[in-house]
């Protein structure tokens, strides 16, 4: 590609006109869209790229689909690509959100980058490395980790940006590292949010105190170029406009008020690929968990060992419960001896009642999982379901590892904490959960299943 400028009279070298290129883009990342990266932002993306170099610290509330992934991937390759030995820190709440949302994107980027420019860079799996430089002109992948936080220190450089993804749910400790390397002139800091959590570094970043500091910036999906109407208009009736999920999800902003969530978001999240040592382990006994299903909605089993969430999520969508059943004995009976689950709980009521009867025959080792039955704290807790989400809260606060599943997320961090009549705890009622976002929760319910072990053997049920 040549630039087509009237000034230049003769024919330019590679060089000269990458130099030439470089000069046009380098305070113009818009520019740099259009002319490298082949690529057109909508006016919320350009305020927010164009405010990361006149402000140097930029902090990005979103609503979903708004394209905040994709203003990170042009911020990354447009420093990459002027800023001469610059180096990138990327990371998020979870190594999972960075190899799901952001490093696509900067794979989609390259391939659709000027040559010359394209050429210059290598992409990998974590990491983009100038293939001259690759020592020194880089940018690469950091996971967030609350235990670890000095993770993310330590790195100095004279162009150095550090891009944080789901920054609401990266732990405070984070943000003390990162700032702690920012300290040469030309060092930046994007942040980009889902505001989910009204506390936080991420939430104070927003605030009024913190104006001077940070460019704060929002991106609404009902103005977004990117989201149609149907789908703002499908959002404002799954969530009710009055509800967090709309002011979060559509409007990106802020919640009104915190949740009723049993489970917090960004602890489910801090927990994701965590990655734990095997041996700390491998003598705890593995559970799974199965939530049977007709019709439209999917049966689904959940495999968990301690502090462990096997990333093999099962789903079945059969009319017949007993095809499901057929898929679980297979799925038991193929399973090595050193990883068969001890007990298999089955929520074995109404739907469920046939299929449990046929696994027993079957001589699997299932227990009946009823979420209806009295808690073991009957005073405090209204029903084992509500127990069995109750022990889930506790156990997520430990060291634990969950796997990135987008369904297990949502249905986990969804389910809502409803006080009964006479104020013991209670989680919602499924039709309730259908009303607000039209499925089941198959998932969360599963996994829920796997906590099911104490109630049970305190109320004395027959197997």
């Amino acid at each position: 590609m040549q630039i087509q400028k009237k000034e230049y009279k003769k024919k330019l070298t590679h060089e000269e006109e990458l130099k030439q290129l470089v000069q046009l883009c380098y305070d113009d990342p818009v520019m740099f869209c259009i002319l490298i990266l082949h690529i057109t932002p909508d006016d919320q993306q350009c305020k927010v790229i164009q405010a990361l170099y006149d402000h140097k610290y930029v902090s990005v509330r979103s609503g979903r689909g708004c394209g905040k992934t994709w203003v990170a991937g042009i911020l990354i390759w447009h420093f990459l690509c002027t800023r001469a030995y610059s180096q990138i820190y990327i990371t998020a709440s979870s190594g999972g959100t960075i190899q799901g949302a952001i490093w696509p994107t900067l794979a989609k980027l390259h391939d659709n980058m000027e040559p010359m420019y394209k050429d210059q860079f290598e992409l990998q799996n974590n990491n983009i490395k100038h293939k001259q430089h690759k020592l020194n002109w880089f940018a690469m992948t950091r996971t967030a980790r609350q235990e670890n936080p000095e993770a993310l220190a330590g790195s100095h450089a004279m162009q150095m940006l550090y891009v944080i993804d789901e920054a609401s749910g990266v732990a405070d400790a984070m943000f003390n590292s990162i700032f702690g390397s920012l300290t040469e002139e030309d060092n930046y800091l994007l942040m980009l949010s889902n505001p989910r959590r009204l506390n936080g570094f991420f939430y104070e970043s927003h605030q009024h105190k913190a104006k001077n500091v940070y460019a704060q910036l929002h991106m609404n999906a009902i103005k977004s170029k990117f989201v149609t109407e149907k789908s703002v208009n499908h959002w404002r009736d799954l969530y009710g406009e009055d509800s967090n999920q709309y002011q979060i999800e559509v409007l990106g902003e802020f919640p009104r008020k915190e949740d009723e969530s049993i489970i917090p978001y960004d602890l489910f999240i801090n927990g994701i690929n965590r990655e734990l040592k095997k041996e700390d382990f491998e003598d705890v006994p593995i559970i799974w968990g199965l939530d049977m299903a007709a019709g439209n909605d999917k049966s689904v089993l959940v495999k968990r060992q301690g502090d462990y969430v096997f990333p093999d999520i099962m789903r079945w969508k059969y009319k017949d419960t007993m095809k499901t059943v057929g898929e679980v004995v297979k799925l038991y009976n193929e399973t090595p001896d050193e990883m068969k689950p001890v007990k298999i709980y089955v929520d074995a009521i109404g739907v469920g009642k046939g299929p449990y009867d046929r696994m027993k025959e079957n001589e699997l080792p299932v227990y009946p999982a009823i979420a209806n039955k009295k808690a073991i704290s009957k005073k405090y807790i209204f029903n084992q379901k509500s127990e069995w989400w109750k022990e889930m809260s506790e156990w997520i606060k430990g060291e634990i590892d969950l796997p990135d599943d987008q369904d297990l997320l949502e249905e986990v961090t969804s389910m809502r904490a409803i006080p009964s009549s006479d104020g013991r705890f209670r989680t919602e009622g499924k039709p309730a959960y259908i009303k607000r976002y039209s499925h089941s929760p198959d998932t969360g319910d599963a996994f829920a299943m796997t906590f099911c072990l104490k109630s049970r053997l305190h109320v004395g049920m027959t197997t």
